[in-house]
């Protein structure tokens, strides 16, 4: 032990390398599952589609008291 050889010679570089590439693809792969991986297909940040025509739109925004009644007529005389 003291003599100055080493027990492990060169398989000491092989197993520290292995395990140093294990580490920095643990690391790779947390960043990319936590940061983009698994809200991929939760479809966070995609709008949905609108649908029907911009007066069918402001009318169900009236039905569902988003717009107040003198708002959607200003709204609907400008559309015809």
């Amino acid at each position: 032990m003291w003599d100055g050889s080493h027990d492990m010679g060169w398989w000491a570089v092989v197993w520290m390398t292995l395990a140093s590439f294990t580490w920095v693809g643990l690391v790779a792969f947390l960043v990319y599952a936590l940061g983009e991986g698994f809200g991929r297909n939760r479809g966070y940040g995609t709008a949905k589609p609108v649908q029907g025509t911009p007066l069918e739109i402001a009318g169900r925004r009236y039905a569902s008291g988003e717009l107040g009644e003198e708002e959607f007529r200003r709204i609907r005389d400008n559309l015809r």
